[in-house]
């Protein structure tokens, strides 16, 4: 027999009464095929988690000022309206209180939203590991 389609190990793994006419043939090749076992595990493992997730678990939405600001970027405007407020330019190192360039500005921009995009990849990275973490640690 070839391996699983993985659509009906996905409905074996959400535990679907979706009738095929060969579920048993696909059980017996589940049983002696370790990819298949393994990738129906996995399903099985990212179901029973998806299951648990409760309502502080989701992600919030960032205020739409965020939006603006990123929506302003992507299409090079420059606006006062949704841009971030800034400190006082004579605060900053090297902060003559000269304006800089608008170059300069768009990099300065790019740069904060590209660490602003690592920090929560790094974030999230590390709050599915703990999750997992925590999910296999636990049990049964």
């Amino acid at each position: 027999m070839t391996h699983i389609e993985s659509a009906h190990l996905v409905e074996l793994a959400l535990g679907n009464d979706v009738p095929h006419h060969d579920d048993g043939a696909a059980l017996r090749h589940i049983a002696s095929c370790e990819r298949c076992s393994a990738e129906l595990d996995r399903m099985t493992r990212v179901v029973g988690t998806a299951r648990r997730v409760e309502e502080p678990d989701l992600p919030v939405a960032p205020p739409e000022r965020v939006w603006e600001y990123i929506a302003e970027e992507i299409a090079g405007t420059d606006t006062k309206a949704a841009a971030p407020p800034r400190s006082d330019p004579s605060n900053r190192p090297g902060g003559d209180g000269s304006r800089r360039s608008a170059p300069t500005r768009k990099r300065e921009r790019r740069n904060v939203f590209l660490v602003l995009v690592l920090v929560v990849t790094l974030a999230f990275t590390w709050w599915r590991r703990s999750r997992s973490a925590r999910s296999s640690a636990g049990g049964c």
